[in-house]
């Protein structure tokens, strides 16, 4: 499980749209348009492929949600091989907001299991130093479109 969290200097709603526009541009690449305020996206499924490495792809399922306006933002996927869910929780603070990420995920073949926790621990602190900087990546592309 990877954790991390941030004091950004934006809004809960200017953060929270922005995972919503990420998934929406996501979702409308090859589907069908769905308006930005669709309540529907709560709990809406969908899949996709992506490459990773030279020839290979593998299929997502991906599921949105649940969705909590400005304070709660949650998505998960499954490939053959592995699921994963990872959710943003925002609580507004008096000059800032407070996001905390949290990560989990698992294999789907048990014989695997060791091997990835073995491997997740060893990576851990270098993945939630990642996911942190992409926080601010994110508030530092926020406040540039302001």
């Amino acid at each position: 499980m990877y954790k991390a969290e941030a004091r950004l200097q934006v809004s809960a709603q200017e953060f929270y749209q922005y995972l919503v526009d990420q998934i929406l541009t996501d979702i409308n690449r090859k589907r069908r348009n769905l308006e930005q305020k669709d309540e529907r996206l709560d709990g809406y499924e969908y899949s996709r492929k992506i490459s990773y490495s030279t020839n290979k792809t593998v299929d997502l399922q991906i599921h949105v949600g649940p969705l909590v306006e400005n304070r709660y933002f949650e998505l998960s996927y499954q490939t053959p091989d592995a699921m994963s869910r990872y959710f943003y929780d925002i609580s507004q603070q008096s000059d800032c907001i407070l996001v905390r990420y949290v990560e989990d995920g698992s294999l789907v073949k048990a014989s695997d299991q060791t091997v990835h926790k073995i491997t997740s621990k060893l990576k851990k602190r270098l993945v939630e130093k990642n996911i942190e900087s992409r926080l601010h990546e994110i508030e530092h592309s926020i406040i540039m479109k302001r």
